[in-house]
């Protein structure tokens, strides 16, 4: 593990003069500078390297992708990263209590109440995470969680930089990446929560079990993905079958 010291921490940022506060770069220069910090020597194809705007504009489009079960994912909220932010002596910000001012995705403007209503309780969904830009919708995720969007999204940011070396890939992946790009994403959900199940066994219940359509919808879009496109969504970064990605 590499515990990050307050000149690593600036390392990352831009000096604001006028809140007296350091706040994470973007674009190229924070790609950078986490080359610089955490893996130098490395000229390979790190599968935790955020990917950029130029990354983004390479990759399919819904409208490339659709197909008719597509439909099925409907519009849910879109999502953009908050940035890291610092004191003058590099130490993270307190918002209050036990939070601290580390780089985050956050999700705003949902479609409507039904729409954050299965973000944050629906437990079994698919999703697809998208990139608008100049009109078009360029697909950077496909992923499921048995579990709410809501839990994916706090596991998602897990991937902050103090996390680097404990986080999964797939969470640094994500968190990184909107931070590098600073874009606004949209996110698409099917929900499958009305097909999930409580179970009875030794005079015991459990909690709500995901209906294993999830899974399903997910392999069958990524199967579909690869054989029309011949590679995997930018951030799907896993090398095996994805679980909770």
């Amino acid at each position: 593990n590499m515990a990050l010291t307050a000149e690593d921490l600036k390392s990352l940022c831009d000096f604001d003069s006028a809140t007296n506060t350091y706040i994470s770069k973007s674009g190229q220069a924070y790609a950078d500078a986490l080359k610089a910090l955490f893996y130098p020597d490395d000229e390979g194809n790190r599968n935790d390297k955020p990917f950029l705007e130029d990354d983004i504009v390479e990759q399919p489009t819904l409208r490339q992708f659709h197909f008719g079960a597509l439909d099925q994912f409907k519009f849910n909220c879109k999502l953009k990263a908050i940035p890291m932010k610092l004191d003058i002596n590099g130490e993270l910000l307190n918002l209050g209590g036990r939070s601290k001012s580390r780089e985050k995705v956050i999700a705003y403007d949902f479609a409507d109440q039904d729409a954050e209503t299965v973000f944050n309780h629906s437990v079994g969904v698919a999703y697809i995470i998208t990139c608008p830009i100049d009109g078009e919708e360029y697909i950077i995720k496909i992923g499921q969680t048995g579990g709410t969007f809501e839990d994916r999204l706090g596991s998602y940011n897990c991937g902050y930089v103090t996390n680097w070396r404990t986080a999964s890939t797939t969470n640094i992946k994500i968190v990184q990446s909107f931070v590098a790009t600073r874009k606004e994403f949209n996110l698409y959900i099917r929900d499958c929560g009305m097909l999930a199940k409580t179970y009875k066994w030794a005079r015991r219940s459990t909690a709500l079990i995901a209906s294993p359509l999830v899974e399903a919808i997910e392999n069958i879009c990524l199967q579909r993905f690869d054989e029309k496109f011949h590679r995997k969504p930018l951030a799907n970064v896993q090398t095996k079958k994805q679980t909770e990605d």
